[in-house]
């Protein structure tokens, strides 16, 4: 098996050659199957990455200034963990995918980021991770504070845990016809 890289919240990161980083669960479903010699596990995601690429740039769109004229660049990746993340300073139009790696050759880090820009009409709601209408979303004001739902990437909900009933079950009521 490739040596493994950092753990990062739920999600692996597995070197199979300084080309291509896999990301895949920790943990292996019923259905996975290996992957170029990966152990068994549900694979998320392929991202071709190379070192000494820049680490932090807006790779957007040629043309997503007709979407949003002024585009700032404020937004940097550096300390922050895996994950979706509003950009305040373009009113949430758009937003970024950080990716923090260390190399385990020699243990050198790196963080990469990959930009987007939402539709006319739609802002990046930070609470569900998608670009919706602005009335249908979190206020981009308050974005950054659900930055933390980035923490509970590959997490897995318990079985044993009480679920609240839904609005259908708490209005069934059971007839005993005897």
């Amino acid at each position: 098996m490739p040596p493994r890289l950092q753990d990062a919240g739920g999600i692996h990161m597995t070197r199979v050659d300084t080309r291509y980083i896999y990301l895949a669960r920790t943990t292996p479903t019923a259905t996975s199957r290996p992957v170029h010699g990966l152990s068994p596990c549900s694979l998320i995601s392929l991202l071709q990455v190379r070192r000494g690429l820049p680490l932090e740039r807006f790779s957007l769109p040629d043309n997503a200034t007709a979407i949003r004229e002024n585009i700032a660049t404020s937004f940097s990746c550096q300390s922050r963990s895996y994950g979706y993340y509003a950009d305040l300073d373009n009113d949430c139009q758009l937003f970024h995918v950080c990716l923090p790696v260390v190399w385990d050759t020699d243990g050198t880090e790196q963080t990469f980021m990959w930009s987007f820009i939402c539709p006319q009409e739609t802002i990046f709601n930070q609470e569900r991770f998608i670009c919706a209408r602005p009335e249908d979303a979190v206020p981009c004001q308050e974005a950054a504070m659900f930055y933390s739902l980035n923490e509970r990437f590959g997490e897995r909900p318990s079985l044993n845990e009480p679920t609240e009933p839904s609005d259908f079950e708490s209005t069934v009521t059971v007839i005993d016809a005897r």
